[in-house]
């Protein structure tokens, strides 16, 4: 059985958003320095937007009014497929990722639960149907079939037979033999477009012309050669729980029996060589609903003693109520995490001493654990020519890697650069001459000398959060000394003059 869905970025980011079936979405991305259309949804689609072009194009071909364009989070949407497919194995045991919108399922011997495989098929399409996702899925006896016929067939719900494979697939396009893109355009120049067109061709010309790779995938589709699927294997819940022989209310009791469990989830996490960012203290009170406590990390972690002191902080302060009957401990998140050598080089002695990312981890977890999460921030470049989006004070909830930096400007920049740019008066010595005086909070300036302009243009594809006065506007800014030494950079827009920064 094949599942395929069409439509997998934009149905996800309208369920995210919660957006109505009118509302178009279209998802981009960076290719070569340029805004591309990576995904579409049919309502984009018939207005003409298709994957590939330029993102400015696709704004224009699409209607005044609400519509959803941004950029496409590939990991985002790939770890969404894998969800999927461990819910599909509510209905077929044996389910597999099929590129970036499909799954791969053995379905045999399952229609029989069903009674019969069309309503294993429905059973499947339905469900998914209601999660907002638009979905075709189709039952053969091959993989190489069910895929043709999931992505090609006639109808969005097909079941084949093997008595009718044939008859099935050779109306089909040679696209759902899943062929490389050079050797569907060398057979489309000799005008073969359909799989019944490669039927009657003997065996050893087509090897011969196109190489084996189309024998196989023909071999394959058609029953005569084995095929392979690696199938999403189901990871066992880290998972500790204790139960008392009745309801206590001693706080240092239930902190002992934490503290152990905490022991054995740790130790089932260093036979997996895993590591965890998640965990969850559930306190199964007698007279109140369960109590939930949460702790997330940085960076994932199995080490007892650093994930106790976040968990002990938020035990100390938990309602017990008039006691509590049992704990359970849940590690979520979990995350390779190998063995690593111990190293005896001390930080005053070790050659190249880098630093601890293990202890910032630490430290972060500690500081969001007292002072709330999203309290650590740390400032990361963006790829923007505007000063204030140049620059972004994310929360720090993981360790991540530094990755390629974005490329930053090389013209020289005020050391203080002002969150909001402040509003100034500016007098000309002359309608066309010089600036004479700057008058900012209230006091007057005297001008010694200034260059300029600088031109920066509106970045008319993005929503920057700037200022009314010249959130649209091009800017002109200009370094001006003033008489005490200073240097100011302000700039023009719309008519009106702003203080963005100064040089220290």
């Amino acid at each position: 059985m094949a599942v395929y869905l069409p439509n997998w970025p934009t149905d996800l980011v309208r369920r995210w958003r919660r957006l109505d079936a009118g509302t178009p979405v279209v998802l981009s991305r960076c290719v070569h320095q340029t805004e591309v259309v990576a995904s579409a949804c049919d309502r984009a689609a018939r207005r003409g937007v298709r994957v590939g072009m330029s993102l400015a194009h696709a704004r224009a071909l699409l209607p005044d009014g609400p519509r959803c364009v941004e950029p496409i989070d590939d990991w985002r949407v790939a770890r969404a497929l894998r969800r999927l497919g461990a819910r599909v194995t509510r209905w077929l045991p044996v389910v597999s990722i099929d590129g970036v919108d499909g799954l791969l399922c053995d379905a045999t011997g399952c229609g029989l639960l069903y009674r019969g495989t069309d309503r294993l098929v429905r059973t499947v399409a339905g469900n998914i149907r209601r999660w907002g996702v638009r979905v075709r899925v189709a039952a053969a006896p091959t993989f190489g079939a069910a895929w043709a016929l999931a992505r090609f067939g006639p109808a969005p719900e097909i079941v084949t037979e093997s008595a009718h494979l044939g008859e099935a697939l050779a109306p089909l396009p040679l696209a759902g033999l899943r062929l490389d893109a050079g050797t569907l355009f060398e057979m489309k120049r000799v005008g073969l477009e359909r799989i019944a067109h490669l039927l009657p061709i003997p065996r050893h010309a087509l090897a011969d012309r196109y190489g084996s790779s189309v024998l196989l995938r023909l071999d394959q589709a058609m029953g005569r050669a084995f095929e392979v699927v690696t199938p999403l294997r189901a990871t066992e819940p880290v998972i500790a729980e204790r139960e008392f022989d009745g309801p206590t209310d001693r706080p240092e009791i239930v902190a002992l029996a934490s503290r152990g469990l905490l022991a054995r989830v740790c130790d089932a996490l260093h036979r997996r060589e895993s590591g965890c960012r998640l965990l969850e203290l559930r306190l199964v009170r007698a007279d109140l609903s369960p109590l939930t406590l949460t702790v997330r990390t940085a960076r994932p972690t199995r080490d007892v003693r650093h994930l106790w002191s976040l968990l002990a902080g938020k035990l100390e302060g938990a309602h017990l109520g008039f006691g509590v009957c049992g704990v359970r401990l849940r590690a979520g998140a979990l995350a390779g995490l190998p063995h690593q050598q111990a190293g005896h080089w001390t930080p005053d002695t070790a050659p190249e001493a880098g630093p601890d990312d293990a202890a910032i981890a630490r430290l972060v977890d500690t500081l969001n654990a007292r002072l709330g999460v999203g309290s650590v921030r740390e400032l990361r470049p963006r790829e923007s020519h505007i000063p204030e989006a140049a620059f972004a004070m994310d929360p720090v909830v993981e360790l991540r890697g530094s990755g390629p930096v974005p490329e930053l400007s090389r013209l020289d920049r005020p050391s203080l650069l002002y969150d909001v740019p402040r509003r100034v008066d500016v007098t000309f010595l002359s309608p066309d001459g010089p600036i004479a005086l700057v008058r900012h909070a209230g006091q007057s300036h005297r001008v010694a000398c200034g260059t300029g302009p600088e031109r920066i243009e509106p970045e008319w594809w993005r929503h920057h959060a700037f200022h009314d006065a010249a959130s649209h506007d091009a800017r002109d800014y200009f370094q001006i000394k003033i008489e005490d030494g200073r240097v100011l950079w302000a700039f023009r827009a719309g008519g009106a003059w702003f203080l963005h920064g100064l040089w220290a």
